[in-house]
């Protein structure tokens, strides 16, 4: 029944997502990122906020895929059209009004492998400047 209760709470979430409604909620794990925006001097930091959520999305998704698992990010941001209902998806997941939603992650074992990026060697991409 908790499983059940679950469930229905991640669809109503991600339904939110203008831009991962259709493939979110395939996703076993959904994790909301958010960021207290009390630690942040906004508007001027206002960038600087999204910038650490994407620090924590991407590192995330590396020590994911490191075990195994794979990883969507998706657009979930507070104040930015992308977010639907997003006083109801406060109220649902008791969310306080100083927390900024800066992302959203669905993690799972991969079905497919959507793209695969071919790594250059370092000595190609990299310019060492001497002194």
């Amino acid at each position: 029944k908790k499983k059940e209760k679950d469930e229905n709470i991640k669809k109503k979430v991600v339904r939110g997502g203008k831009g991962v409604r259709m493939f979110m909620d395939k996703a076993p794990i959904v994790i909301v990122v958010l960021n207290d925006s009390r630690a942040y001097m906004l508007p001027d930091e206002q960038y600087v906020l999204y910038q650490d959520a994407a620090a924590v999305i991407q590192n995330t998704s590396l020590m994911a895929e490191r075990i195994g698992l794979g990883t969507c990010w998706g657009t979930f941001v507070s104040d930015s059209g992308q977010l639907l209902g997003e006083s109801k998806i406060r109220q649902l997941l008791k969310v306080p009004k100083f927390m900024k939603f800066s992302g959203i992650l669905g993690v799972g074992y991969p079905d497919m492998q959507v793209c695969r990026i071919n790594r250059r060697d370092i000595q190609e991409s990299t310019s060492w400047i001497k002194k």
